[in-house]
């Protein structure tokens, strides 16, 4: 008896089954089916070739089956798709999502239809509407040899009768998703809310500013009001030329992702004019005034400092990608109608930028994620801004920090702890995130005034005790009850001068002390005497009840005088030059930089 080969029954039968397999696969698969009839007749040369319906636009939930005939006649092809839809925004949407390449051939549309040339083939797309019908047509002609305006010119009876034969005429094709448009509204929308929110409240607290009589028969008082204004004109003007500047080249930029080479060229090519124009007026009539540049600034030393440092840092990078992805939502939103698929081939053939993680979120989102990213941005944002804060406090310098990496002779601040909450608008400056992105534009007086002497030196203050993280400012430093006053007498007799308040809530013991040691006990008499932006009643009891203190002391005594007006900002002192005064029409951080810059520059050779 033989012996049985059951390796070799096994394998025959697999082989037996898998033919099976592919015959029952490839008999069993349905044909593709055909479009029917075309919906026109390009004329008697063009033979049909080809019809087919297309099922991949099905999974689209706003369009159906597309359908394709196809032309030829000689070295000529003739191709229409035509996709049924909804509405015109999945239709814009389909066409969207085809990504058809070419470039649009300005002046060629006869109907408002879309023509691009792509190498050797004219394109033209449409919607034709009418009633509840809607359809995305697209008609592609190859021309063989030809260029691109005998191409044109020679499609252009075949398309006459394509737009007639189809319902509802020809209509333009829009872009929902990424486009100059839907950008430029995910910008504007949040400056137009600001504007309707923000501004009446502004344009309020604007109107209700009080305004102080700023004139004075002394030589000695200087009113920087028309300074003020010219430097705030010359700003206004030179944002408005850049904001024209980025706007363009944001236009511009755009039209390059969209595929409008025409639109780019133009839009970069209108900015140069305002950039040169505020480039060239930086060094002319729109120079910046002194107070508006980068000054001196020093950070604390040691890991504190380097975990703000940190923490500001991403902050920031968490702030802008968060307003990254806003934008994008924003535009990405209009996307949805007419998408049938977003796969890694259709992000690639698309080009849309950072779309491919971007993608799930939107589906999360469904036709809210404009509304929704708003909504999930604010509190990241406010987050952001906290962290920031934060970071700012921790890198704040100590007294030691400023004194040893600043070697120039410091000034001494010398005021009353409830002025250290004192805040006023930020117009000049804003500093970090939560300036940033604040609607009210607020900022501490103490930030204002540091950030303008720090120009001609480090600004030094004492602490109330007990305290722990500083505000941004002043560097400081905290000493007992016990050893406060030789502090502050050391750094008063070595300060290139004495910054002090005249407006606190009251004369206590500690503030009456230091009175007497600026008239009294220290001899260089370099002193700058500062009324903080309190509301005006508060601002008048408190200089009233200053000038009552100190009226009986002769080194003060000659500014309480009648020549000084309620404008006063500051007043400086030397042995030489006496007291001078500097002061506006209003109380603005502005106003205070251009007095504080005005007199220390007065004043630098005798306080040296």
């Amino acid at each position: 008896m033989g012996r049985v080969q059951v390796g070799s029954w096994w394998r025959r039968g697999l082989a037996v089954s898998w033919l099976l397999l592919v015959a029952a696969v490839v008999l069993g698969a349905p044909a593709a089916a055909e479009a029917g009839d075309p919906p026109f007749d390009p004329g008697g040369e063009w033979v049909l070739v080809s019809s087919r319906e297309d099922p991949t636009t099905d999974p689209a939930p706003e369009c159906g089956t597309a359908s394709e005939w196809a032309w030829e006649a000689g070295e000529q092809g003739l191709t229409l798709y035509v996709v049924p839809c909804e509405d015109r925004d999945p239709a814009s949407g389909m066409w969207e999502w085809l990504a058809v390449a070419g470039d649009v051939v300005p002046g060629a549309s006869e109907h408002d239809e879309l023509v691009l040339w792509d190498g050797g083939r004219v394109v033209r797309a449409w919607i034709a509407e009418q009633g509840a019908e809607v359809q995305l047509a697209v008609l592609t002609t190859t021309c063989g040899g030809a260029g691109r305006d005998a191409c044109v010119s020679a499609g252009e009876p075949v398309a006459e009768a394509a737009i007639a034969a189809l319902p509802g005429g020809a209509a333009g094709v829009n872009t929902p998703g990424f486009t100059v448009e839907s950008i430029g509204l995910s910008l504007v929308v949040p400056v137009v809310i600001i504007a309707i929110v923000v501004a009446p409240v502004r344009l309020a607290r604007a109107l209700a500013r009080p305004r102080f009589a700023s004139s004075s028969s002394a030589d000695r008082y200087h009113d920087v009001t028309p300074v003020v204004s010219r430097a705030r004109w010359r700003r206004r003007v030179r944002r408005l030329l850049w904001w024209v500047v980025a706007g363009l080249v944001f236009i511009g930029l755009t039209a390059v992702t969209t595929r409008d080479p025409s639109l780019a060229g133009g839009a970069l090519v209108l900015a140069l004019l305002p950039l040169i124009l505020v480039l060239v007026g930086r060094w002319t009539f729109l120079r910046p005034h002194p107070v508006e540049r980068g000054r001196r600034s020093v950070t604390g030393l040691g890991a504190e400092a380097a975990l703000g440092t940190t923490l500001s840092v991403l902050a920031v990078a968490l702030a802008v990608l968060v307003l990254l992805v806003h934008v994008l939502l924003f535009a990405y939103a209009g996307m949805f109608p007419g998408w049938p698929s977003l796969t890694g081939g259709d992000l690639e053939r698309m080009d849309l930028p950072l779309l491919a993680g971007l993608r799930p979120l939107l589906r999360s989102m469904g036709s809210d994620a404009a509304l929704v990213s708003v909504l999930a941005a604010l509190p990241l944002l406010v987050g952001a801004a906290a962290v920031d804060a934060l970071g700012q406090r921790l890198r704040t310098a100590s007294l030691d920090d400023a004194l040893a990496q600043d070697d120039r002779p410091h000034y001494l601040y010398l005021r009353s702890f409830d002025e250290d909450r004192l805040t006023l608008t930020a117009h000049l400056r804003r500093r970090g995130l939560v300036s940033a992105l604040s609607m009210m534009r607020r900022v501490r007086f103490e930030e204002v005034m540091v950030r303008q002497l720090s120009a001609t030196g480090p600004v030094i203050a004492i602490a109330p005790p007990g305290s722990s993280l500083p505000p941004i400012g002043a560097a400081r430093a905290s000493f007992s009850n016990d050893e406060w006053q030789q502090h502050v007498t050391r750094y008063a007799e070595t300060a290139r001068a004495v910054v002090l308040s005249a407006t606190p809530g009251e004369i206590r013991p500690g503030y009456g002390w230091e009175l007497d040691l600026i008239a009294n006990r220290i001899g260089h008499q370099r002193v700058l005497v500062v009324l903080g932006p309190w509301p005006l009643t508060s601002l008048r009891r408190r200089w009233v009840q200053f000038c009552q203190t100190v009226a009986p002391v002769p080194f003060f005594a000659p500014i309480t005088m009648p020549w000084v007006p309620d404008g006063v900002h500051l007043l400086a002192h030397s042995p030489r030059s006496g007291w001078h005064a500097w002061g506006a029409t209003r109380r603005l951080d502005w106003t205070y930089a251009v007095a504080l810059d005005e007199a220390t520059r007065a004043y630098l050779p005798d306080w040296s």
